[in-house]
């Protein structure tokens, strides 16, 4: 492979994933200006989920961050005693 190939490959932009809905979750994702033409312009990626679950990476910042700081609090109780 040289690297003119390498430079026309297809890039997408990843677009969000979807609610799960019966078992499955999807994002389009839209071809980047940079990429070959000749790729589609926009993709579908199926992903199989469990429904009432989410991957919203905003909820898992969220309980990553309350875990940091349930963490800090312990610590700064045990230099306290």
């Amino acid at each position: 492979m040289n690297w003119l190939s390498y430079n026309t490959a297809c890039r997408y932009e990843k677009g969000s994933w979807s609610e799960c809905a019966t078992g499955q979750m999807t994002r389009a994702d839209k071809l980047k200006a940079s990429s070959d033409p000749s790729c589609e312009a926009t993709r579908v990626i199926k992903k199989n989920c469990k429904p009432g679950k989410s991957k919203d990476k905003s909820a898992k910042e969220q309980r990553k961050n309350k875990d940091k700081g349930n963490f800090f609090k312990k610590l700064s109780k045990k230099q306290s005693k």
